[in-house]
């Protein structure tokens, strides 16, 4: 399993299409990105039940998930 020290394991979802201000407000804890077309969130959980939360809430908005993958620590050297 790939965590952060603390124990939180770091996730990257990539959305089809652009996030309007108020759902980039809601995601202010999560690093968001713009790569052409697709929306890059990552983010942090120390529990994968944030993450199914997470996905919930936006396939409640109509937003389309392209993939999710766990983001592994970089290591020094």
């Amino acid at each position: 399993m790939n965590t952060e020290p603390s124990g939180r394991a770091t996730y990257e979802l990539m959305l089809e299409g652009r996030l309007g201000p108020v759902l980039r407000k809601a995601l202010e804890n999560s690093k968001v990105a713009r790569t052409g077309v697709s929306t890059v969130i990552r983010t942090s959980s120390t529990d994968d039940r944030d993450l199914v939360d997470l996905v919930r809430q936006l396939n409640a908005r109509g937003l389309t998930i392209q993939n999710i993958g766990r983001v592994g620590r970089r290591r020094a050297g």
